[in-house]
């Protein structure tokens, strides 16, 4: 049937598991009818961000030393996001001189969280974690499922705070003084 799925791949050999990968894939996706728009859309997300407007961001920096490298600096952030729940996203900020465009990266939904810290890279970029976990535990320590918890109304859903936890890494990185005005973005499921 065309829709979304979630599964996972399990490789055996003597009954024994080799390995095994969570998937996530969309079968069809021409035959998927198109979710219907509220009405009130606009408004929902526009009082969303308001409200978001009112939380202060208490941004924590913190370097990762051990990750620079000739072209670039890691950094991990902490924030605040929607009611005011911690986020995290790992920043990586070049060290060439002069403004350059900044890129947000979105994981995909289905994969649970940023990964742990690499070598910082060349460009001005904001890997955002959107699950709840802080991104440095091996294992992020969550107390929601982001899919599910909520699911019942939109006003308590949990993937409104995710929505929240991008725009919070947009601004941040939009601000960020190496950043010449342009964002892109990466990533396409969030």
């Amino acid at each position: 049937q065309p829709g979304h799925y979630t599964g996972k791949i399990i490789i055996t050999s003597n009954n024994q598991t080799i390995a095994q990968k969570d998937i996530s894939f969309v079968a069809r996706p021409e035959k998927i009818p198109p979710a219907e728009i509220p009405k009130d859309f606009d408004e929902f997300w526009d009082q969303t961000l308001a409200e978001l407007a009112k939380v202060p961001l208490d941004l924590e920096t913190k370097e990762f030393p051990e990750m620079e490298t000739k072209s670039g600096k890691l950094y991990k952030l902490k924030f605040r996001s929607w009611k005011g729940r911690w986020a995290w996203a790992w920043l990586n900020v070049p060290k060439k001189k002069g403004k350059t465009l900044a890129t947000v990266i979105c994981r995909p939904v289905s994969i649970y969280q940023p990964g742990p810290a690499r070598k910082a890279g060349g460009g001005l970029s904001i890997k955002a974690a959107i699950h709840g976990g802080d991104i440095e535990d091996r294992k992020p320590k969550v107390d929601f499922d982001y899919m599910n918890t909520g699911i019942e109304s939109r006003n308590t859903y949990m993937m409104r705070y995710g929505y929240c936890c991008l725009v919070r890494c947009f601004d941040i990185i939009r601000d960020h003084p190496l950043c010449n005005g342009t964002v892109n973005v990466q990533g396409g499921s969030q």
